[in-house]
């Protein structure tokens, strides 16, 4: 309920035209107010008001602040408060929140009954690792903020529902999808309802990134035939600006144009040689990934951080299926130990950043191709490093598993 005061006293009138100041509820007198006074405050007892028994939008409420922009939204996903990363889940059954009676659920939400809280959260950290979803969990409020490989950040928010009619209770879960594909992020909220009922999740309905290998080439998603020095001029005008969000544009440019599942492959070797060649291209591809600051970067340059990883990856890629991988490290001189150590750097953080360690794990397993390179990754330690990150993906990140197991194969020695 709201109340507002004026006044007609003509001293008050002509002291000031402000807005009257607003009262605390305290001073809120219990009797209705008088028709020529109102005070404004909010009750402070809205919690306990009953709310409607159905309730479904697509609008956010006042209770949720979590409007982001397309690319920041790592700034609310980093925050320490309250956050643990990637530690279990775990809410007792009776710590969830109940609705708010003024909060619409978003369409993406399900009704769970006769399964505990503790259960469904047991069940949603386990599709996250087999989805290989980075996970935040804020067990406080009963909420999860991911992040998948492809860029999509969504929320997961839990509720406690009552009905009191029928003197039943549930768990209400609400997937809201912050930024990224939707219809990626449909497949996403499936799987996590199916598993928050008990489904058993199937091999065919994992969100897995795809594997970037020079023989998959589909003809039928190949480009077009283009002028690839006019789509190098116009990445070139991208990555060259100040702006992060057309930097952001040329770098994705470059994925698709180096990745060869998606691109020819003569083409595809031309911009791979570019990449090392091209000295603006070269610099705005290797500037995010050896620079020292990534524990503190957020939202835009988070990503454009991860884009620099799949070019470099898909470059390294191209060269090695030619068998000239080798030539190209020792030519230029940046591909050597200093690449090597920053990568390593960069899997040390996979706790926080497992979606970079994974990208570095695979740039590292083309690289270790070389008998130099594979030589100082020994002496920088990366069977510890190897195994830690192993350790860490065999309990939070699936996809992080599989590739440190993939490199801790190519480090054993050739019998």
């Amino acid at each position: 309920t709201i109340y507002f005061k004026t006044t007609t006293n003509s001293s008050t009138m002509n002291n000031t035209n402000q807005f009257p100041q607003t009262i605390p509820s305290s001073h809120i007198p219990t009797e209705h107010p008088h028709p020529r006074s109102v005070a404004i405050s909010i009750r402070p007892l809205l919690s306990q008001i009953s709310r409607p028994k159905s309730i479904c939008s697509t609008e956010c409420s006042p209770h949720r602040n979590d409007t982001y922009s397309r690319h920041d939204t790592s700034n609310k996903m980093n925050e320490k408060t309250n956050l643990h990363y990637f530690h279990s889940w775990t809410i007792a059954d009776d710590e969830l929140p109940n609705l708010p009676w003024d909060c619409p659920l978003l369409k993406t939400h399900a009704l769970i009954r006769d399964v505990p809280p503790s259960v469904i959260v047991r069940r949603i950290s386990e599709v996250m690792r087999h989805l290989s979803i980075a996970a935040f969990f804020d067990n406080k409020k009963a909420t999860v903020n991911a992040e998948t490989m492809n860029n999509i950040t969504f929320k997961v928010q839990l509720y406690n529902d009552i009905d009191q009619d029928e003197g039943m209770t549930g768990v209400i879960v609400e997937v809201q999808r912050m930024s990224g594909c939707a219809y990626s992020f449909s497949g996403i909220y499936r799987s996590i309802i199916r598993a928050c009922n008990g489904v058993a999740m199937e091999e065919r309905h994992k969100v897995l990134p795809k594997l970037i290998l020079p023989t998959q080439i589909d003809s039928t998603l190949r480009m077009q035939r283009c002028d690839i020095s006019n789509a190098l001029e116009a990445v070139r005008a991208l990555v060259g600006k100040d702006d992060i969000e057309t930097n952001l544009l040329g770098m994705e440019s470059l994925v698709i144009l180096t990745d060869m599942s998606k691109t020819a492959k003569d083409e595809v070797i031309c911009v791979a040689k570019a990449i090392f060649d091209d000295v603006t291209i070269r610099d705005r591809v290797l500037m995010p990934i050896m620079s020292h600051d990534v524990e503190t970067k957020h939202g835009s340059q988070c990503i454009l951080h991860r884009y620099a990883l799949n070019v470099l990856l898909n470059a390294l890629i191209v060269f090695l299926s030619m068998g000239r991988l080798g030539d190209v490290v020792r030519k230029h001189g940046y591909m050597g130990a200093d690449l090597v150590s920053v990568l390593l750097k960069h899997v040390q953080r996979c706790e926080t950043k497992p979606h970079d360690a994974c990208l570095s794990i695979k740039c590292l397993v083309a690289l270790m191709n070389v008998a130099e390179l594979k030589d100082v990754a020994m002496r920088c330690g990366i069977q510890q490093i190897m195994q830690e990150s192993h350790s860490v993906g065999e309990c939070h990140h699936s996809f992080l598993r599989r590739e440190s197991l993939v490199l801790l194969h190519a480090l054993e020695p050739v019998a």
